[in-house]
């Protein structure tokens, strides 16, 4: 690689941060620097991917004697020494404890070694933990350095700020969080500086074989670390970038970082740190990364990693940000998209969630697909009821504010609540609280609905039920009458609200919340059969078809560990004749011997002599995953897994279409996929428009 020209980076938001809030909020002092740190690291690392190695050196300054310290070294290090100045500092290793007698010391330079097995996931499976279990790793292919593996001296429970220098071999390069102080591209090694004048509660480094590409066209810079293959995607991401920014600082304030770096994992990641994103490799060239979950980390960079969590009451920013992205998106597309998107929220959690759940204040990240439609589903609808309840212009005030007052610092649920309530004039403690700390939500019932004419028109009567313990909810009411839609309020506080609503023409249907703008626990009538019906099935058995091959029995191992259905009981043949009423079953077959009663609708005879599925031909070369319901309930599927290796691809990939009733995959990729349609939602009543009724009589209604 060819030498390339220092480059130095003046820009200082932290500055423009300061401009913006004296602008904002004039009555506010505010400090001229971003919060100091006690701590300074000064790092010089050396890293060789390859070799799994891991040099550091660390000069750690403190404003205070440092006395008897006690910090976080991972297990692994050896060669450790410890010195301030020419004198050696006495210490002791307690498992990951580095405990050092420092005395009057201000400053101390630690050294050590990390030697990892440069060759453990060259191939890590599937998994629902974000990190594919991978959080200190060194390969030829890439390295990930997680602040919480203490890869680094650090002391826990106190941000730092931070200089560090990383060397590499030649073709590598380090991204972690700051300015890109200086780059270089040498002969024998490549170097990359950053800066970090904010604190910080630990510091995540990654490593890779990418080509670095800048765009400078803006106040702040941006970068793209992706790899030879993805490097032609540089543009379109570096583009993407650049509006995301302009979008969400005219939302929330400044940028509160020197940069946004792109970077290519080996893994399938979707990371989010300060100042940087961190994608895999097959994550980045999918088409809608770049226009929904880019935008989506980038919005992280004012919630969750500029304004941080304090995760003892519970972890709010993944769902604010899955609201002001993923949420905003479908919005901005239209009225009916964004109502898909909440029906899709309140669809996965009535799958996936049970009635007694974890509480929003104790979510602190996802684990699993229950976990996450309570942390970013269920809060995404907290956030929708608040901004419904305030007002569009004093929800997106009260988080410019909360970006301007909280910036790098930490924020829980109240103080959320605060600024909200601050800013509208409304306040919201009561009626938001039950939704953080209780562990269901609305489970609402209709009854006793009727219609009755009068003198000057119409009312409509009935009773409204929460068979939870009462929520107080401000629900939409629609009536439909001859001359179109009216839309009302009704105000329930209790387990049982009876109501009353007047119109001038003749009610035709009447319905409550029918566009989804209130988080509530659907009937089984509202939630069609999906894949996610699987994963959440209490008993699941597995009919193995007997004529399979060896690679496709892999593919249902596959299958089940992505659904987490690892116990799930596996039998072979060609019928069920012990069948428990309560089991849901799995049928697993080749392309050629479907037996009939295995057989989904959709699924019919080809004139080949095979099958088609909605019309498309089932080969060798397909698989085929649908789920529909059984004669006398419950759920039945049918997997028909590729007769090729790229079974255990597709398998893998399953899990993450779990709100589909049926798929279809030619090779490895989706060609067709599709949802059963949903049942009738008992909220909603429609009463025929030819029955005009005299004045003073009823129609009852259900």
């Amino acid at each position: 690689m060819k030498n390339a020209d220092r480059r130095i980076i003046k820009d200082s938001p932290p500055l423009r941060i300061l401009l913006f809030l004296l602008l904002l909020f004039p009555g506010v002092a505010v400090a001229a620097d971003p919060p100091s740190a006690a701590i300074h690291h000064q790092l010089d690392i050396r890293l060789d991917p390859e070799k799994g190695l891991i040099a550091g050196l660390d000069r750690i300054s403190y404003d205070t004697p440092l006395g008897n310290l006690d910090l976080r070294l991972n297990t692994a290090a050896t060669g450790i020494t410890v010195r301030s100045g020419d004198r050696p500092l006495p210490f002791q290793r307690r498992g990951d404890r580095l405990l050092i007698t420092a005395g009057t010391a201000m400053n101390m330079t630690v050294k050590w070694r990390i030697l990892l097995d440069a060759g453990k996931q060259e191939n890590p499976e599937h998994d629902e933990d974000p990190s594919y279990g991978v959080r200190l790793e060194m390969t030829a292919r890439g390295g990930f350095l997680d602040a919480d593996t203490a890869w680094y001296p650090y002391r826990e429970e106190q941000s730092s700020t931070f200089s560090i220098l990383v060397r590499l071999p030649v073709g590598y390069w380090a991204v972690t969080a700051g300015e890109i102080a200086d780059w270089t591209a040498g002969d024998k090694e490549n170097r990359i500086r950053f800066r970090i004048d904010y604190p910080l509660p630990g510091l995540t480094l990654a490593v890779g074989p990418w080509r670095l590409r800048e765009d400078r066209s803006g106040p702040i810079p941006l970068y793209t670390f992706f790899g030879r293959d993805n490097n032609s995607l540089s543009a379109t991401y570096l583009s993407a970038a650049r509006s995301f920014l302009a979008l969400y600082e005219s939302l929330f304030g400044p940028y509160p970082f020197h940069k946004f770096a792109m970077v290519e994992n080996f893994i399938p990641t979707g990371y989010g740190f300060p100042s940087w994103t961190l994608l895999g490799s097959r994550v980045i060239r999918l088409p809608f990364i770049v226009k929904t979950s880019l935008g989506h980390e980038i919005a992280h960079s004012w919630w969750g990693n500029g304004v941080r969590v304090d995760a003892r009451h519970g972890n709010w920013s993944e769902g604010l940000t899955t609201y002001v992205a993923d949420y905003l998106y479908k919005e901005r597309q239209g009225k009916e998209a964004a109502k898909d998107y909440r029906r899709k929220i309140l669809r996965e959690y009535a799958t996936l969630v049970p009635e007694q759940a974890m509480p929003l204040n104790r979510f602190r990240s996802r684990f699993d697909k229950a976990s996450q439609a309570i942390g970013y589903g269920k809060a995404a609808m907290v956030f929708h009821l608040i901004r419904r309840r305030i007002g569009d212009r004093a929800f997106w005030s009260a988080l410019r504010r909360l970006a301007g007052e909280k910036m790098y610092r930490r924020a829980d649920w109240q103080d959320l609540l605060d600024t909200f309530s601050a800013v509208s004039g409304i306040p919201l403690e009561n009626e938001i609280r039950p939704w953080l700390e209780r562990d269901d939500i609305p489970d609402l019932q209709l009854n006793e609905l009727h219609r009755t004419a009068t003198d000057g028109g119409w009312r409509i009567k009935g009773v409204l039920r929460q068979r939870t313990g009462p929520y107080p909810l401000r629900l939409p009411v629609v009536i439909r009458t001859s001359t179109g839609r009216k839309e009302r309020t009704l105000r329930v506080t209790a387990t049982s609200t009876e109501f009353s609503f007047n119109c001038d023409r003749q009610p035709l249907a009447f319905s409550v919340d029918p566009d989804n703008q209130v988080m509530r626990r659907l009937t089984r009538e509202e939630i069609p059969l999906t894949i996610n019906n699987l994963r959440a099935a209490p008993q699941l058995r597995v009919v193995e078809h007997p004529g399979l091959q060896a690679g496709q029995k892999q593919a249902v191992r596959r299958l089940l560990d992505g659904l987490r259905k690892t116990t799930a009981r596996i039998t072979t043949g060609t019928s069920l004749k012990d069948a428990n009423p309560s089991e849901t079953v799995l049928y697993v077959s080749s392309f050629k011997n479907i037996p009939e009663q295995w057989r989904p609708p959709g699924l019919t005879s080809s004139s080949t002599g095979g099958f088609q599925f909605n019309g498309r031909e089932i080969t060798a070369e397909i698989s085929l995953l649908c789920v529909w319901p059984k004669r006398r309930g419950g759920l039945q599927a049918l997997f028909v897994p590729a007769d090729s290796p790229v079974a255990t691809v597709v398998a893998r990939k399953i899990p993450h279409y779990g709100r589909y009733s049926y798929l279809l995959f030619s090779g490895s990729q989706n060609y067709l996929k599709g949802t059963l349609r949903a049942g009738h939602s008992p909220l909603s009543f429609s009463w025929p428009d030819h029955n005009l009724v005299p004045r003073g009589k009823t129609t009852a209604d259900n």
